[in-house]
């Protein structure tokens, strides 16, 4: 016999108050953590690297569900409680034989099977670009998606921008004071007006010393009957910094190899449908990154240095215009 909280249990209602804090504490974590319950690739486990394919949550509960997995798109999902999704997912993984899915922490092996460029899904993949036009349909590891940034200079570093500035403030300080010697010390209504305008300046380009981040921007226009276009975003960061953009099935990253894909550590933060929500990357600096968001809707302007030539980006992955109709797919 045993004395807990006042109340005095015998060995079967022991039992039971252990079976009652287990139960809550497994509630607990699960709210906390997510109740995902069940994972599954709805093709049969058959993909093409950087390409996406639906992928089917089921969660008993409220709470965050976490899904990673090497060389693959990291998820992110708060779950209203038990529902069932279905989200664009997609692994960069060469070779096509099983792979280990953290859910929530927990182990979750997926069979995998890749398909070549000539064959079909077995099952209907919703995902599936089938442009219209032959072009860059899936992520994959490419020089050529580069190519337009080759001579983007990408700005001026943070650190250069602050040795200008510094050295911009030490000359005008350097001059103030021969000023100042030379009037006797008088404060006159040019030294306060110089004084005023240099801190106006330097209040005014403090915001620009803290933006790591550089972006340029090419467009590439789809002749239909509604405005449609393709946007190319290249990032260039001056620091180790983590980006978030918007993202949705027509949004694709162009890593460079399997490592900087690991340093990009990309994760999709979902809203509550599944198909739209932004995604997450860790830029370092120096290293130039590209996003493109496919068949845009209404014409992308950009102007100044940011804006690159799409000439490069139609020679490598678009054909004739004027040929639109023999190269359509269905």
């Amino acid at each position: 016999m045993r004395r807990y909280l006042g109340l005095t249990l015998g060995p079967s209602r022991t039992r039971w108050w252990i079976r009652l804090i287990g139960i809550l504490f497994v509630y607990g974590w699960g709210f906390q953590s997510g109740w995902a319950q069940q994972v599954e690739l709805l093709t049969n486990g058959e993909y093409r690297p950087g390409e996406y394919i639906p992928l089917r949550i089921e969660t008993e509960g409220p709470g965050r569900v976490s899904i990673r997995a090497d060389l693959s798109l990291g998820i992110e999902w708060d779950a209203p409680g038990r529902t069932s999704i279905t989200v664009p997912w997609m692994t960069w993984q060469a070779s096509g034989d099983e792979l280990v899915l953290q859910v929530n922490g927990r182990s979750q092996r997926v069979r995998l099977k890749r398909l070549e460029d000539n064959q079909d899904y077995s099952t209907y993949n919703p995902y599936q670009l089938l442009a219209r036009f032959p072009a860059l349909e899936r992520s994959e590891y490419s020089d050529r998606v580069y190519e337009p940034t080759l001579g983007w200079p990408g700005g001026i570093g943070a650190d250069m921008r602050w040795n200008v500035a510094w050295a911009g403030g030490i000359i005008v300080l350097i001059l103030l004071c021969i000023r100042l010697i030379g009037w006797k010390r008088w404060i006159t209504p040019w030294l306060a007006g110089s004084v005023g305008l240099i801190s106006l300046v330097m209040i005014g380009l403090m915001s620009a010393f803290h933006q790591p981040l550089a972006r340029a921007t090419a467009v590439v226009n789809i002749p239909s009957s509604v405005s449609e276009s393709d946007v190319w975003i290249y990032f260039r960061a001056w620091r180790p910094t983590r980006i978030v953009e918007p993202w949705s099935a027509g949004t694709l990253l162009f890593p460079r190899s399997d490592n900087h894909l690991r340093t990009l550590d990309p994760v999709v933060l979902l809203r509550e449908d599944g198909l739209t929500g932004w995604i997450e990357l860790s830029l370092v600096p120096q290293v130039t990154v590209c996003l493109v968001h496919r068949r845009q809707l209404g014409t992308f302007k950009t102007v100044g240095e940011d804006q690159l030539s799409p000439d490069p980006l139609k020679k490598w992955f678009y054909t004739s215009f004027k040929n639109q109709t023999g190269h359509s797919r269905t």
